[in-house]
């Protein structure tokens, strides 16, 4: 028998045996079954990228293979032989890739890059690479997304009896799902509809209530209006001095039962007081700013009652 026939006959005796050799190192490979394998000289003849090996030490980690017969790849049955195309997460791209690969029962021959299609696979890789920095993607890109989920959450905490779904991880993880299914890469999801798909969790009655518990924005008594910021769980707003008179009692949220924290801004847009309790602020703490600031600001409002004199929208005195 020749010698081809004889490595076809071994071959099919022996599928187990099929190593393939490593590019950058032929003198080492992998046999099926994962198991690495040392070929030193046993095929010190032969080029060959595949070869059966017979004479197999297998005693210390890297198996010594002692005698070894070269392979053709065509010579290779092809019921043992398999395509598939396999999914994984690059760090590098921040993206899921696809590639071709072809095996000989667990042994890869091959791969080649193709081009990654969002499915359900894909999905689930992009959203297992994303969760534990879900939080810092969220609030990279959007801060309307961010202000609302406060709000939300804010609601969630302070007004616990009311029947209205909670925005917790869990709830937040199923739109990750959800948008993973027809995206590949972290960019997509930066840019992703995330509010459309947050507030389809609720009706519209919902999205009423929320708007009239924790507001967005607050109107000031100089017709101006400023965002409320529920980002540490307790609400905040900047607003300058004069924008405020005439409004005798501290604004609240959740039905009246917190108080917004103010952090009272003079006409250099530097904080002079934070208060949650601008009835106090008035009486006490304003007669003592007035007395700093209008030499200063000689051109801004300094009323001696700030309860009953008009707001003005630059904090300049009124016309």
């Amino acid at each position: 028998m020749g010698r081809e026939p004889l490595a076809k006959a071994l071959l099919m005796a022996f599928p187990d045996r099929l190593a393939r050799r490593r590019p950058h190192d032929p003198s080492v490979g992998v046999m099926v079954g994962g198991r690495g394998v040392h070929l030193g000289n046993a095929l010190s003849d032969s080029e060959a990228e595949l070869c059966l090996c017979l004479d197999v030490d297998s005693a210390a980690t890297e198996a010594k293979v002692r005698i070894a017969v070269p392979i053709d790849r065509d010579w290779l049955p092809t019921e043992h032989i398999h395509e598939s195309t396999v999914p994984q997460f690059d760090p590098s791209l921040q993206a899921v890739t696809m590639r071709r690969q072809l095996r000989f029962d667990d042994l890869l021959l091959g791969e080649s890059p193709m081009k990654c299609e969002p499915s359900e696979n894909v999905g689930e890789m992009l959203a297992d690479a994303v969760r534990p920095n879900l939080n810092r993607l969220l609030r990279s890109s959007s801060k309307e997304r961010v202000r609302w989920m406060d709000r939300v959450r804010f609601l969630n905490r302070e007004m616990p009896q009311a029947d209205f779904p909670v925005l917790d991880d869990a709830a937040i993880d199923e739109v990750l799902v959800l948008l993973c299914q027809s995206r590949t890469k972290v960019s997509q999801l930066e840019n992703a509809p995330w509010l459309d798909y947050l507030k389809g969790r609720y009706d519209y009655q919902q999205l009423e209530w929320i708007d009239q518990h924790a507001p967005g924005r607050f109107a000031l008594p100089s017709g101006n209006s400023v965002a409320i910021d529920y980002a540490d769980g307790v609400p905040k707003m900047e607003v300058r001095i004069q924008e405020l008179f005439g409004l005798s009692v501290t604004p609240r949220v959740a039905g009246g039962q917190v108080p917004i924290k103010l952090h009272l801004l003079g006409p250099n847009y530097r904080p002079q007081q934070i208060t949650d309790d601008l009835e106090n602020f008035w009486a006490e703490t304003y007669h003592h700013v007035r007395k700093e600031l209008r030499g200063r600001y000689p051109k801004h409002h300094w009323p001696e009652d700030p309860t009953t004199a008009k707001a003005t929208p630059k904090g300049l005195k009124p016309r």
